[in-house]
């Protein structure tokens, strides 16, 4: 029986995991693990530990957070995390760790593993982004830390073999969680007070780490041309990153606006039945180029935060000018061409049955010198 462990550390990359998370467990040839981190364990993001540990109740937790949103916190929180890790590791003692994307958690777990000599297997590298966070570097530098690689597009694959990658480490099949199945627009509807055919902009902004001190001004454009459009708006919470309690602040002084609706986190069913009723996604989330073309909806993405990341037509980016964002937001909604054209749009991230190839990887990867060597090519790994 194989031993895999897997990293969680947000409500957005959970929902993303989950179906994969699901069926590793469900698998009688996998013990799987979880281990809950990061953003999941503060209250002020809704504990969503609790969603993780009603699927998984058979879990381990690591705190890693500092206390303060600063420009020490997320070293501070890297540091914590490693040595959460260590520990975890030892008590569970996988043969394989599972990591996603490019948040701190998961650079903590593939440097306390790779230094265990527990081969790392790094889903959704080989992005890139150039736009004033520190995504870009903390994914390479997993990467540079895992033995096999699952890139979410042609792209992605392509950029890890140019940073030194072997091909043969390397299994493209996909973006994982992007089965467009939810049975929950009723239950979202009653929970935004929404009619039967009454669709929503959703609003959601992170800060850029290296613009953390903008982050109240950036956020402040942004609704300042939602207020202005006057329509019925979700906005989500931003991430954990330094200079997200900027935009939290911003986001309570519109809390008690008619028609603005503010939630800490949603469930993946219910942000994916929220898509499926949604006119126009606003702001700079990934979700915004890797899901909203699965239901073929206009994306307004503002600022630099996803520069040069993958995506399809139905996105148009605009610089933090209130302005620019509104005259965007109203191309999205009243443009008929452009609202035509947008539901043809298609995921580069999209594949076919991509969980159930990425688990038959794991299985059939020999646990030896050869895998956690890599300056040896991996061999036999037919899909």
């Amino acid at each position: 029986m194989r031993k895999i462990a897997a990293i969680t550390g947000t409500r957005a990359e959970y929902g993303v995991m989950k179906d994969l998370f699901q069926k590793l467990n469900n698998d009688p040839d996998i013990d799987f693990k979880i281990i809950i981190t990061g953003q999941h364990l503060l209250s002020e993001f809704g504990n969503t530990f609790k969603e993780v540990q009603k699927d998984f109740p058979n879990n381990y937790k690591v705190k890693s957070h500092s206390e303060e949103d600063s420009r020490t916190s997320m070293a501070v929180a890297l540091g914590k995390c490693i040595t959460g890790m260590v520990g975890c590791f030892k008590k569970i003692d996988p043969e394989f760790v599972l990591v996603t994307g490019d948040r701190g958690e998961a650079l903590a777990a593939a440097i306390a593993a790779s230094h265990m000599n527990i081969p790392v297997a790094h889903l959704t590298g080989g992005d890139i982004t150039s736009g004033g966070t520190i995504d870009n570097s903390i994914r390479i530098a997993i990467t540079s830390f895992s033995h096999i690689h699952f890139p979410p597009t042609k792209k992605s694959r392509e950029n890890l073999i140019k940073i030194g990658e072997s091909p043969s480490r390397i299994f493209h099949f996909g973006n994982p969680g992007l089965n467009k199945n939810s049975n929950t627009e009723e239950e979202i509807r009653k929970k935004f007070g929404l009619e039967k055919n009454e669709r929503v902009i959703i609003v959601i902004q992170h800060p850029l780490t290296t613009e953390a001190d903008k982050s109240e001004y950036q956020m402040r454009e942004t609704m300042e041309a939602i207020k202005e459009i006057n329509k019925k708006t979700i906005i989500l919470y931003p991430n954990s990153d330094y200079g997200n309690s900027s935009i939290t602040k911003v986001i309570k002084e519109f809390q008690g606006f008619p028609l603005i609706g503010i939630e800490k986190n949603l469930s993946r069913e219910y942000f994916f039945s929220l898509l499926s009723i949604s006119s126009v996604m606003v702001g700079n989330s990934s979700a915004a180029l890797v899901e909203s073309p699965i239901f073929g909806i206009p994306v307004v993405d503002i600022g630099i935060r996803q520069k040069n990341r993958e995506k399809s037509f139905n996105v148009i980016n605009v610089p933090h000018d209130r302005n620019e964002i509104k005259k965007a937001i109203e191309r999205c909604l009243f443009d008929k061409k452009f609202k035509e054209k947008c539901k043809k749009a298609r995921s580069p991230y999209q594949g076919i049955d991509v969980e159930d190839k990425i688990i038959k990887v794991l299985k059939r990867i020999r646990l030896d010198r050869t895998t956690i060597n890599k300056t040896e090519e991996i061999k036999d790994v037919m899909i």
